[in-house]
């Protein structure tokens, strides 16, 4: 019967552990540090403010609500409420409810990209339907 050679097991060596701990907390340290560096070196936004802004209210009203959203090189989007809407839509909803309720507060919100043309436009048709309370507010997209 032959016999089996026993393979001889190399010892494993042990790695220190010490330079790895070493190497974390300073890679940590550096994206600390850069992190806060790159935060510091945006310049400060200087926003415009309205003398004639009022606060919002602690309590909002039932408003209607009208976005208008235009992306770059994209149609004009419209939606009444979350339910989109070609102009003339609007515009007769508009009318509408402005006879029902001439007194409901609505707001105007538009994005940042849409030309003040089309605001004026918009600002335009609810004042003529007799809408006088309107909040108007941008967002950015």
């Amino acid at each position: 019967m032959k016999k089996r050679r026993r393979k001889r097991r190399i010892p494993e060596e042990e790695h220190p552990m010490a330079p790895m701990i070493d190497m974390v907390f300073l890679l940590l340290v550096f994206f600390m540090t850069v992190g806060t560096m790159a935060r510091d070196l945006r310049p400060p936004a200087e926003l415009a403010e309205s003398s004639t802004a009022t606060k919002a209210p602690d309590t909002v009203a039932v408003r209607e609500i009208i976005t208008l959203i235009q992306y770059a090189e994209k149609p004009l989007q419209i939606y009444f409420g979350a339910r989109p809407l070609g102009e003339e839509d609007l515009r007769q909803i508009i009318q509408q409810a402005a006879q029902r309720s001439p007194e409901q507060e609505w707001e105007l919100r538009i994005g940042d990209e849409v030309p003040y043309s089309v605001t004026q436009r918009w600002m335009q048709a609810l004042a003529e339907a007799g809408i006088t309370q309107l909040h108007f507010s941008v967002f950015g997209q």
